[in-house]
């Protein structure tokens, strides 16, 4: 298991018991750990790490309702841009192919 940390920074966890994982010993949370709390259910509803809770967020779809995406723009409008769109043209020099794998 990992953590992700500030949006870039990966941390690999060692789980040291139920529920229960530490941080690598180099880096930013070294000696810190992670701590689940688990519902009725059985399902993570929370995480402790370095002092702060953090609750779980809803996600759509997960109960097992259809995952649907709220467009930003009505459909329609979005539907003409995409057909009116083109591929960003090239720009410097592009690489030849290498026919020799074929």
């Amino acid at each position: 298991m990992c953590a992700q940390i500030e949006w870039h920074l990966l941390y690999p966890l060692t789980e040291v018991a139920a529920d229960t994982y530490r941080f690598p010993d180099s880096g930013l949370y070294h000696d810190e750990t992670l701590v689940f709390t688990r519902g009725a259910r059985g399902k993570a509803t929370k995480v402790r790490a370095a002092g702060i809770d953090f609750m779980r967020r809803a996600i759509d779809g997960e109960d097992g309702r259809t995952f649907r995406i709220r467009p930003e723009r009505p459909v329609e409008e979005l539907r003409k841009v995409a057909v009116a769109a083109t591929p960003p043209k090239p720009q410097g020099e592009l690489a030849t192919s290498d026919s020799s794998n074929s």
